[in-house]
Formats: C-alpha cells, structure tokens, sequence
C-alpha cells in the first residue's frame, strides 16, 4: 500500500513538468541531459526536504496537531492561489514597467516558460536550469 501513495507522489510532482515538457516543446526549446538532470535533482531535494520536514513535524507536534497543521497549511495555499487567479488592477505604469525589465521570478517563469531561457538560446542551459527547477519543484509555492 505504501508503494502506490510513493507512486501516487511522485506522478502528481511530475504533471507541472509534463505541463512544462509541452510548453518548451511547442516553443521549440530545448533541454538538454545535463539540464533535466538538474531540474530533476532540484525537484527531488524540494520533494524530500518536504517529506523530512512533515515527518519530522509529525514526531515534535502531539496527537493531532500535525494532522491540522496540514490542513491548516493545504487552506493557506489553496486560498494564496484562489487569491492569486483573480483579476487585479495595475497600480500604475512605471510598476508595470519595472517589473517587465526586471529578471524572470519562479511565477513568471511557470506562466511563460520561454523565460526560463535567459539567453534566447532556443535551449536551456546549465545554469539556467536552476531557477527552472526551483519554480517546477513540487514545494514551491
């Protein structure tokens, strides 16, 4: 039984980055071994830390309180990104403006994945590989 909730795991972890395989796909972006192995091993440690953290939680925290304090944490999330779909109007241009010449954030970067490529290579390299990893990490917000 504990094999399926593993597996069960790590296929809901790998649907952002089949979502993101299509993407760079379409846009004929690249990614070569070296890079998805880093994006792999990114996702991994974000999966694991999570992982030691709430089992560790589970041991400190007595009778039930882990149990609602993932609850608590799943809502907190769940309402950020309900929060995060709605409309919001811009509070000005030269906001606006900054934000566009400023480097790519991990949001920016899982909307419009050609971001990712710092270089406008066509194919995403090492180190360009990291924030990759990091936004597409089952852990990041």
């Amino acid at each position: 039984m504990e094999w399926w909730i593993i597996l069960g795991i790590a296929a809901s972890a790998s649907i952002d980055n089949l979502g993101a395989g299509i993407s760079y796909g379409v846009r004929n972006i690249r990614i070569n071994l070296l890079a998805n192995s880093i994006i792999a091993g990114i996702g991994f440690l974000f999966a694991l830390t999570g992982l030691l953290f709430g089992q560790w939680l589970s041991q400190v925290l007595p009778g039930i309180l882990p149990t609602l304090f993932a609850a608590l944490l799943l809502g907190v999330i769940g309402l950020r990104i309900i929060l995060l779909s709605l409309p919001r109007e811009e509070k000005g241009r030269v906001r606006a403006e900054a934000r566009e010449r400023s480097l790519p954030t991990f949001t920016k970067i899982l909307e419009e994945p050609e971001l990712a490529d710092l270089d406008a290579s066509g194919d995403i390299s090492w180190w360009e590989a990291v924030p990759l990893g990091i936004a597409l990490s089952p852990s990041t917000p």
